[in-house]
């Protein structure tokens, strides 16, 4: 087998395993909040719940709890999921709560990669007033978030940031991840995640080294065959 013929055959094996999707990895994390500054005012708040984007993700937030004498308004429900799409850019939800000492919540999510030319989804989350005004906090992006996640279909890890003005001090703890990281706060949350070998790339380039292996074991038969 001549070299122009092992070159053709390696980059139409190259050409169709590049084709292949990689299958997106989800993202689960439990998360706490003392909200004992909050109890102390005796007013009501809202969580706000947000994704945006047309990358057809999914977040799904369950478990939602309250502890330390808090109330939430009657059927309001504790598992409910967002989802976008090209046709569905934005999609959010709001829950009501009186605080207590503390609440905690589940966040599950889908990590598709955007297509090529169009920006990754964001999942928000904020902590208002009755009237939709975020408290605010130590967001780097001016949002006043609580939680960034940005979904780029990679390794993926939430943006956590404190509140920062009085009643609100407290930030998010990661109390359960995907990855078995705890105790984590919003303080000095990462506001995105690197680039990292995606599993095809590194299974390409074993194929690769594999393949120049499987030829140079062949030309060496053939010229043992001739002597």
């Amino acid at each position: 087998m001549n070299k122009t013929i092992r070159v053709i055959i390696f980059l139409a094996i190259l050409d169709i395993l590049s084709i292949a999707p990689v299958a997106a990895q989800p993202i689960n994390y439990g998360f706490s909040l003392d909200t004992s500054g909050l109890a102390a005012t005796g007013n009501s708040y809202q969580f706000q719940f947000v994704l945006s984007g047309e990358a057809n993700n999914s977040v799904t937030i369950s478990n939602l709890a309250l502890a330390g004498g808090g109330s939430t308004p009657a059927g309001q429900p504790t598992t409910f999921t967002l989802t976008d799409s090209p046709t569905n850019f934005f999609t959010a939800q709001t829950w009501q709560f009186t605080p207590g000492a503390s609440l905690s919540f589940t966040l599950s999510s889908t990590d598709i990669a955007p297509p090529p030319g169009v920006a990754s989804d964001v999942y928000l989350t904020f902590l208002e007033t009755l009237s939709g005004i975020a408290l605010p906090t130590n967001d780097p992006f001016g949002e006043d978030a609580l939680l960034r996640l940005t979904l780029t279909g990679g390794v993926d890890k939430p943006a956590l940031f404190q509140g920062s003005a009085p009643p609100f001090t407290t930030g998010l703890v990661v109390t359960s991840s995907s990855t078995g990281t705890t105790g984590g706060t919003g303080t000095t949350g990462s506001t995105g995640s690197g680039p990292v070998p995606e599993p095809a790339n590194l299974s390409l380039i074993a194929i690769a080294a594999s393949f120049f292996v499987m030829m140079e074991g062949f030309r060496r038969v053939r010229r043992a065959a001739r002597v």
